[in-house]
Formats: structure tokens, sequence, C-alpha cells
């Protein structure tokens, strides 16, 4: 169930829902989807995303029946959760696709020929999309402990696409775009939906977490309104806590995002939360400010040890002081009488009854209260009586106390910092005393005064002042926890500057805080972020920000396509470009506003992404064929970006439409037609608001069409512009009957030339070809499919298409980083004695491809290929790192080339992660479609260019003689090192600082360290005892490369969450290079900085007095790996020890 924050704060009173762990955190699926969408755009300012989709998917085992994608644009994946359980983390992703043209095809062959069964442009608002489900993963960084939840599009499952209808047609569809995805690189295909950091040393800091997902009821109801609501969860383990929480399943969570409504404006209040388990929160923070708060030796106890029950404390030690009391009335020599207390009064917080001790637990309503009634407390009296005659005589008796306290704390948020404070609500304390059975158990007036003068009021002035301090708010000040919000705000990071604003926060049992995952106050976003407009028309665009901080912001656009088709921005007004300027079905551009903050200085920037269209109405399909031997009605479906209702109109009355809203079905005639009929069917579809129209086609097909024409559907011609139709076989075009039976244009009857007209009104033109015969006639057609803004190839053949050849093949180290630079040189046939050149699109589709299989290599991001992959490729050079070395040479020479006029050239970077050669060839797609490959023929090889062989070479390894070693000075001479720079030669001084300086050499020549990387921590700690009076210790740095500040010193880099828990110290560590021992050139510089009056911490010594985890890459990309630490147990010296 989804409930609202009152009934989530019941549902949760008094127990403890974490299952064992210390938070759990939930972000809903809109606020997820937000995040994606962010990052969606911001990939297109850094030119990391997806281009434009253009192949061929086999739909068929056979390869037979294939559906042509052109130009296709992706969105986002937008998250959903009908399938979520908490018993694993998979979501749903769905990716609409906004534009490109499909068409599916039926190769032609010797018996069969080849047909177009259908074909449309895709547009956004048509509900065409590729859909999959994906297991939400926990990525855990390299450089340092972030783990990442994130998104890998390329690990999806159960993927399908709706541009077919079959069901397993969309399957396999599904596997082509899966397969597309996974040549991607990284940076490309993940999105991360947050990051909690693992390094921080506080008690409520994550050590681990586990990603769930989890739908809402309407959620997993697939005819409600909310059909896929839901959420994802993260368990997360605290480093207080040794053991992990329980496995998860069905029913054992409520959903805890509360579904209150903003009555103002109807919107969702919340979008995330975050519960803290009762058990973490008071044991760790409430116990000890409220102890201190108290006093009077207050010390408090678990009163249970459960998980699943709300965690209380109460008091095992600590009391009120009262007044003892003794009164002498009567001395003489044979007699004296008096009264005395009995030992040391007190009110005792600690009672026997749990009831009536003093506990710090939930209130009914939801805070946090410190209540205390203690029931009768008796305190012992005796009258002592001596007299010389009768002796000693004893009159026990009790006076009683009774306290009534209860302090109330509100669980506040304070929106302008964003943190939780717990505020005083109320305070009330009653206290009462009742002496009257002291006064019974004797009978004398001079005692009964003395109680009533003396005691009395004494006893009543210190319960009075017992009652003041527990009503006087000063004693109980507000009080924050600094560690909630470091898992709350500080260590739970969203992207794209976005934080979890905190609104609410109850404390039922576990600590509930709510509110909206939203863009932080020095941030802002745009709305809306992706719309998608028609050419010609305007969106105006707002600034969506928690607090505006200036007025003059600045709009730019920045075209993705192609800079015809770029719009303009005014004001926050963007213009889309005319349909004209259009080049393709869609053109994408991104538009800025930029303002300067006043209070910082910085520039701050918001970007989204406008995609524009060419028509605001499509049809699908746009051209459809109904073979009259098996008469079967078409289903036709319509979209608009308008808010028209759709008009829908059927020409020349040849068969019967029934419209209904955006669908129609058409039905064909009943009626025979000629053996030999192909006629076309048009239906009109209209926005009658916007009077946006488009026309759809029914091709109706009568005999036996054995002919095979290429192509047997052009993709796009634009006016005027021609395509050469083919018929397979040795007969002259001539000897055919040519003859365009539907649409516009013309054919040449001597060479099967089709020309488009210089004016398109209809989508679709279709040729007939015939072949008369005095026994049979032999027919077929061709569709050409007719728009202004058709890509077409200026050229039709290649003459050059091959690689650059050089002195030595492509090699590499199989480290995943190395490159090898590989080289295309390309250039098109001259059209008519004339120069032509490859479009922008068809160099950009211009790749690497595998020599036999002719499968792509796969892209690869700035990380590098993971351990074990094979060849990937980019079109990025990283200077980082030297090619590989070879006799004489610093890198691979190119050979003489020819020098022909007109080659166009393109550089791609091989590298690869797995010891395996490969040959590959190169492949681009004209923008006729059609693919050409460097070795289209059997003889093509490495001998005339057309195939390169790449090289994999085993990187050099560590651990043998003439190997790889690792050290802080030269063997057999251990006196060099270290360098002391600060404090006296003595070992004793408590305060000095050392440089050891890490070498690399490979085969005794030492080669320069390029990056260094830490598995972990940065820095290590190490006290002269693990006593807790212990403050003598030592701690580590390390500086590395031209890294300086802003005063020209080289930076000394110190754990950031070490720097954070001494901030404030008397004694504070270097964080600069001493200027007179500069870091040399290629070696890492580790420091020890030895240092006083930081009393030992045991949680920072679990974390930082492990050994730093380092690897070094030396200038091939070559990682080597090396664990540093101290000397044993010697805190004044590093050692090298694995």
């Amino acid at each position: 169930m989804n409930y609202s924050l009152a009934e989530l704060t019941q549902r949760m009173s008094g127990k403890s829902i974490t299952l064992g762990w210390d938070a759990i955190v939930f972000m809903n699926r809109a606020k997820v989807n937000s995040l994606l969408e962010q990052q969606y755009i911001t990939r297109f300012n850094r030119d990391s995303f997806m281009k434009h989709i253009t192949g061929a998917a086999s739909m068929t085992p056979d390869g037979q029946e294939i559906l042509e994608l052109s130009g296709l644009i992706l969105s986002q994946p937008r998250l959903s959760f009908e399938t979520a359980s908490l018993r694993n983390s998979r979501v749903t992703a769905t990716m609409d696709i906004v534009s490109g043209s499909v068409s599916y095809v039926r190769k032609g062959s010797n018996e069969v020929p080849g047909s177009v069964l259908y074909s449309y442009v895709v547009t956004a608002n048509q509900g065409c999309t590729l859909t999959m489900d994906i297991d939400l993963a926990a990525s855990q960084g390299t450089v340092n402990e972030q783990g990442k939840v994130i998104v890998d599009i390329g690990e999806g499952y159960n993927c399908r696409c709706n541009l077919v209808n079959e069901e397993k047609a969309q399957e396999q569809l599904g596997l082509f775009f899966k397969a597309l995805y996974m040549e991607q690189k990284p940076d490309d295909r993940v999105y991360e939906l947050g990051m909690l950091d693992l390094r921080d040393v506080d008690l409520l800091a994550p050590r681990s977490f586990i990603i769930r997902t989890m739908a809402t009821e309407q959620g997993a109801l697939r005819d409600s309104d909310d059909y896929g609501e839901g959420a994802v969860v993260l368990m997360v383990r605290t480093k207080g806590n040794p053991e992990e929480g329980d496995e998860p399943s069905e029913g054992k969570l409520d959903y805890l995002i509360p579904n209150d409504v903003d009555p103002a404006t109807g919107n969702a209040k919340y979008s995330g939360a975050v519960v803290l388990a009762s058990r973490a929160v008071f044991d760790w923070y409430f116990q000890y400010p409220i102890q201190d708060m108290l006093g009077h030796g207050t010390v408090f106890e678990r009163a249970n040890e459960s998980n699943e029950v709300a965690r209380s404390l109460k008091a095992v030690s600590g009391s009120l002081p009262l007044p003892s009391y003794h009164h002498r009335w009567y001395d003489s020599a044979g007699r004296t009488e008096e009264v005395a207390s009995v030992g040391k009064h007190q009110l005792d917080f600690f009672n026997i009854v749990s009831d009536k001790a003093l506990k710090i637990l939930p209130s009914p309503d939801a805070a946090l209260s410190i209540s205390w009634y203690s029931g009768i407390q008796k305190k012992p009296f005796q009258v002592h009586i001596w007299d010389f005659l009768a002796g000693h005589s004893y009159y026990d008796s009790d006076t009683e106390f009774e306290a009534d306290v209860n302090i109330v704390f509100d669980p506040v948020v304070d929106p302008s910092t964003n943190k939780l404070l717990f505020e005083v609500r109320s305070l009330t304390a009653d206290f009462s005393h009742d002496y009257q059975a002291v006064s019974d158990s004797y009978s004398d007036y001079d005692f009964e005064n003395g109680l009533r003068t003396q005691y009395a009021p004494a006893v009543q002035n210190e319960l009075a002042n017992h009652k003041s301090f527990f009503q006087d708010a000063s004693n109980f000040e507000n009080f924050g926890i600094p560690e909630i919000n470091a898992l709350a705000i500080s260590n739970l990071f969203f992207p794209e500057k976005n934080a979890l604003q905190l609104t609410d926060a109850r404390l039922p049992g576990d600590l509930l805080m709510v509110g909206q995952i939203a863009p932080k106050e020095t941030t802002f976003t745009l709305s809306p972020l992706l719309p998608v407009i028609k050419a010609g028309d305007s969106i105006n665009f707002d600034i969506v920000q928690l607090t505006r901080r200036a007025t003059e912001v600045s709009w730019t656009v920045r075209s993705v396509d192609g800079v015809r088709a770029l719009g303009t921005i005014d004001n926050g007004t963007y213009t889309a470009p005319a349909v004209q300027l259009l080049d393709g079905s869609a053109s994408r551009n991104v538009v800025t506003a930029t303002y300067l903050d006043e209070v910082t200085g910085k520039e701050v920037t918001a970007s989204a992404l406008v995609t524009v269209v060419m028509a605001g109405v499509v049809v699908t399909p746009a051209i459809t064929l109904i073979d009259m031997t098996q008469r079967e009605s078409v289903k036709l479906k319509a979209s608009t970006l308008g808010s028209g209702s759709l008009k829908w109109s059927l020409r020349d009355n040849i068969g019967s439409l029934l419209a209904d809203g955006s669908e129609a079905i058409y039905t064909p005639p009943t009626t025979e037609l000629p053996d030999g009929t192909l006629q076309a069917v048009l239906i009109d579809v209209e926005d009658t608001i916007t009077g946006d129209k488009t026309v759809g086609s029914v091709l109706l097909r009568h005999g036996t069409y054995s002919l095979d024409i290429s192509p047997a559907l052009h993709p796009g011609l634009r006016p005027a512009d021609s395509a050469l139709l083919k018929v397979s076989g040795d007969v002259e075009p001539g000897m055919y009957k040519w003859e365009v039976v539907a649409g516009e244009g013309a054919v040449d009857p001597a060479t099967g030339i089709f020309t488009a007209p210089p004016v398109i009104s209809l989508p679709y033109s279709v040729v007939k070809i015939s072949l008369l015969g005095d026994s049979f006639d032999h027919y077929g057609y061709s569709v050409i499919h007719l728009s202004e803004h058709a890509r077409q190839s200026k050229w039709f053949s290649l003459d050059v298409f091959e690689f650059e050849v050089t002195e030595m093949p492509p090699t590499v180290y199989a480290n995943g980083l190395q490159q090898a630079k590989v080289v295309v040189r390309v250039r098109p046939a001259d059209v008519n004695e004339s120069e032509v050149m490859l479009s922008d699109s068809e160099l950009a589709s211009l790749c690497l491809v595998t020599a036999d299989q002719k499968v792509p290599l796969p892209q690869v991001g700035v990380g590098g290929v993971s351990k074990g992959d094979k060849w990937h490729y980019t079109e990025q050079a990283d200077e980082r790192y030297d090619p590989y070395p070879r006799a004489g040479l610093t890198s691979p020479v190119a050979l003489k080339n020819d020098s022909t006029q007109g080659v166009q050239v393109k550089e791609f970077y091989v590298q690869c992660h797995k010891i395996e050669d490969l040959r590959i060839a190169a492949m681009l797609f004209s923008d006729s479609y059609k693919p050409f490959y460097t070795n289209p023929g059997i003889d093509d090889g490495e001998a005339n260019r057309k195939v390169i062989n790449l090289i994999a070479k085993e990187p050099p390894q560590g651990g043998t003689v003439g190997g790889v070693v690792l050290t802080f000075g030269n063997p057999g001479m251990p006196n060099e090192w270290p360098t002391r720079v600060e404090g006296g030669e003595n070992e004793d001084d408590l305060s000095t600082l050392d440089y050891y300086y890490l070498k690399l050499k490979i085969h005794d020549v030492q080669k320069k360290i390029k990056r260094v990387e830490f598995a972990g921590n940065i820095s290590m700690v190490k006290w002269e005892s693990n006593t807790t009076l212990e403050d003598v210790h030592s701690l580590t740095g390390y500086a590395f490369g031209d890294q300086k500040n802003e005063q020209g010193d080289t930076i000394l880099h110190v754990d950031e969450i070490l720097l954070r828990r001494i901030n404030g110290q008397v004694q504070p560590p270097k964080l600069t290079v001493d200027r007179g021992n500069p870091v040399p050139d290629g070696e890492v510089l580790f420091s020890v900085q030895r240092r006083e009056y930081w009393q030992y911490d045991r949680y920072t010594k679990a974390d930082f007095e492990r050994a730093l985890d380092v690897s070094v890459y030396d200038n091939y990309g070559n990682k080597h790996s090396i664990l540093i630490s101290f000397d044993g147990t010697n805190r004044n010296r590093l050692k090298i020890v694995g």
C-alpha cells in the first residue's frame, strides 16, 4: 500500500521496520526519471551521446525478412516498476523512438522477388518504444570507494521493440538494439541514479548497500492509472554495524514515500525518503547528548536489543540530590531525642520496575521524549530516643517522593540549511513530597515543628530547583546530529547537482525523513527539459530553481545534427528552424541558460534538448501492401503534436475506411482486380485544429510479381533527384515496360532511372516494371519514398577505401589503455566527371569491423577496456601514454601512400585488454542507406590494404629477475631514504616530516609513472599505542605530477575524510610539498607526518591503519600494483609490503 505521512507514521509507531539495516533510502520513479533526463541532456553538451541509428535488423532466422532503420533517435531511458520486487533490483526501462523511418522488407531471391511489406516515418507521440528489463547495479569506483547506483542499458534483457507488431519480431528487434548498445562506450550507455560515499569514518557513514526495487500497490496493476509507479530502494549498512541486515522479501516493507499531495498545486509533496533505524539513532546519537544535558551521573542502557521493536533507552544510574536532615530537639545528661534521614537521600533515575525509570523513547505522536514517572520513592528516617534508665529506642519511618517529568523534542527540518534538528516542544515537571509518615512516627511538638519549619522548606526548595531545571529550555537546547545530516545529505549524492531537500521528519520508532529530490540552491533546471516541436513552431522555457540569485540570464542554442537546422532563442523563447532547413526527419538542438551567481561569483548553467520534427501529423504505416489474393483489412494509427482531433478521409472511394479517433481500419474492395494490378489507395489524415496533414498509402496488388527489383524500397529521394532501378538478370532495361502507377515522378524506359518531381506533394511513388511474353507476363515494382529532407548520397561507388599502411602493424600492450592509431582512407568515384565527397553523416558512420564476420568493434570510454575484453576503438587519442615501443622508433611510421586528390581520412585508436590479435576491416553507411566495406572481394586482405592486423602484446610482469620493481630507493642502499624534511634526526622527536619517493624500474631502467590510483583510502594513520588517552600518531599523504595550488606550491594530498576529522586541531597537517624537496617527474612522493594532540579514535584506526592499495601506470599504460604500509608496529617508517 501507499500511505500518507500520517498513516505511514502510525504504521511505523513503536516498531523498527529497517530489517536490521541501518538506513533505507527510497527514490520514486518521477525523480529517478528526472535525473536520467538531466544526464541525457548533459551528454549532448559533452558530445557523449548515441548518434542516429541506421541499419538493418533480421526479423526471421533465415535473414530473408529485414527491418531497415534510418535515422532513428532514441530518448533517455525512462524507468518503471511494474515488475519490481524486493527480492531483486529489476526495473523496466523504456526509451521512446522520437524520429526516423522504418521499412519492413522481404529480400529477393531466385524464386521470390523482393518486396516492401510496409514503411512509415517515426515521430514523437507515436508510441514507438524500445523496452527492456534491467537490474540496477552497484558500481564501486577504483579511485576511491564510492558506491554508485547505475543503469547500464547494455546489460538489459527481455528486450523488445514495437516498431514491428509480431511478438517474436519485437524480441528479435530488441536483441538488435541490445547488441547496438553493447557496441557503445560506457560513457554513452551508463546512467547514474545516486552515489554513496563509503569512505567516511562516522558511525552513520555507509559501509555497504544493496539495491532493490519496489512497486506501489497500484503500480503493479496494468489497468491502473499509476501502472509502473514505484521506487528504487537502497538498504544501507553503516560503519557502526558489523553485520548487514536481513534479505528483504515481499510484504516485509511498506512503501516509504508518503502519497500526500500539495493542495495548492495538486503535485506530490514527496519524492524521496530516508529512514534511519531507531537502534542506530538512539544508541549512537541520542544517548550521549541527553546524558550530558541531564548530568547528575546519568547513564542509559538499551531497554531492548530487538531489530524489530523501536529502540528506547532507560537510565541505569543517575539521581537528583535531596537534602539530608538531622534534628536533636532534646539533649541532657540523661536523655537525648533526635531524628535523622538514613543514608544519602536522592531521587533515583533508575528503578527496577522498568516503567518507573527515566527513559528516552519515541512519543506517541512521533517525536522524541524524555519521560520519567518515578512512582513513589520512599526515603528512610529514624527517630532515636536514648534514656539513662530505659536505654535506646528507635522509631523507623519513610518520607515519600514522586516525580513526573516529560520533555518532548520535535524533529524539525530547517529549510535554509536542509538540516535536521531536534527542537524542544514542551517541558513539564512535577515533584511531590509527603513526610506525614515520619511525623506520625513520634509524638512531640518540637519534633513535629522541626519537620515543618526546617525539613519541609529545604525539601520544597530543592524540588523547586529540580522543577526549574527540567522546565528551563536553556538546559535542553535544540540539538542536531551532524552524522544524520552526513548520511541524508553529504553521503547520498544524486547526479546533476541534485539533493534530497528535506521537508518533514517523524520519529515513530525509526527516524523517517522525507522531501523532494531537487536541484540544490546553487543550481537550476529548465522546463520543459525534452520538448518535441514541429519545424517553425516556438516554445517558451522557464527556469526552475529553489532560490533564484540573478535576473540577468543569457540564452544560447547549439545544434547537435547540423547548423542549418539550428533555430533561434530569444529571452527563453525558442523558435524552431523552417522545415526546409531540416536534414532528415528530425533535428536536435541544445538550449542553454546561463547566469552569474552573485553570491559565489560562479557561472551557473542549465540546458534542455529540443527535438524538431518536420511533420506535425504522421500515420503508421505510411505505406502498406495488401495482396488481393489474400484480402485482409489494415489497421492504421495516426498521431499529432497538436491538440486537435484527427479527421480521416478516403480518396477515390476504393474500399472502405472505418475511423475511430487516432485509429482507422481500411478494408479493400471485394471486387476482383485484373491480373497484374498495382494500385495505390490514398488516405488523408488531418489535425482539425492545427491543420497539419499527412497521407497514408495502401498498395493493392493482384497477380504474380516475379521480377526482382532493386531497390524494392528506395529510402528517400529529394525533389528532382534520381535513382537507378535495376532488374536482376541480364535483360537490358529497354526490354521492359516502365510506368509510374502511383504517386509522382517519371522513369526513363531506356535506363530505368526514376526522377522525382520538382515539387513533392505525395510521400510515395510506385514504379511498375513489366516483361511481356508470348505465354506469360512477368511483373515487378519498386516503391520510392519522396521527401524534401531525404538523405541521399551524391556518389554511387568508392574509388579508394583502404587502410593507411605503416612500417609496423598497429601494436599495443594488452592493458586496456595503450592505443595504436589506425587510419582509413576513402574517396568516392567521380560523378559526371565531377569530384564528390562523403557527407558529414557518411564520414561519421565510418567504423571498424571484424574482417570476416563484419561485426562492428565496440567503442571504448575514457576508463579504457575492461580486463579480459577484446579489441575496442575510439576516435579520441589518449596522449597520456606512449605508443608501443619499437627499436629505433618512438611510434609506428606511416609509409608513403598515394596522394590521390579528394581522399578523406579518418583516424581511429584501438586498444584491448586481452592478448589476442585481430584482423579488421572498415565499413561505412552511405546516405542512400547502403553499407560499404573495405574488403568486399574474396582476395581483399592485408596485401592490398583492405584489411589490417592488430597485434596485442603481453604487458611486463613484476616479481621476476629483470622485471618490474617498485622501490623507494636503490636496492642495497637503505640509507638513501627517507628524506627528513622537518624535525631532528632523533626518532624520539614527536613532530617530524619525512618524504619517500616511489620509483618504477623495468629491466633496471627507471620508467616514468604517468598515473596513480588508490583503491580505498589515500592516507594511513597509526597511533603510538591503541589506548584511549594516546594522542601521538603518524599520518601519510602523497603528491604526484604538476598539481599546484594558487600560490604555486605542489599539493600534498591527505584523505579528505581525515582532514574533516582533524579540522581545528592545534597542529594541522602539511598540505603542500616543501619547495626544497620537489617531486621528480615520473615519481610519486609519500609523506609521513609525526604529530601530537589527536586522541586515539578506534573507528579511524579501523579504516585508516590498513595498507595503501596503490596502482601506478607506466608510460605505456601498464598497471603495476603495490601495497604500502607502516613498517610493522613502527609508525615512523613506511615499507613496501606487497
